[in-house]
């Protein structure tokens, strides 16, 4: 599956300030929790880039949110494209 256009961009964020994602206790704890639900926990190198811009402090909260939305958008994009063909 090829990159989202937000994909490209917060990995060029990062690499531009540094940044790289570190899976904490938190993060861990969530997992174990979400598994523990019943549910499945699905990686995404994209929202774990959202996550540690927030954390280095690259990114402010409404960013989280909006470059969130905009890569959901797009993978449901090209998603809907894929199974039209």
């Amino acid at each position: 599956m090829s990159k989202t256009k937000t994909a490209i961009h917060v990995e060029l964020l990062a690499k531009e300030h540094g940044v790289t994602y570190i899976e904490n206790e938190l993060d861990q704890f969530a997992n174990t929790v979400t598994e523990l639900s019943g549910d499945d926990v699905l990686k995404d190198d994209t929202k774990d880039l959202i996550i540690a811009l927030f954390r280095a402090k690259v990114i402010t909260k409404s960013d989280i949110v909006k470059l969130n939305s905009l890569h959901l958008r797009e993978l449901i994009s090209a998603s809907d494209c894929k199974t039209s063909e």
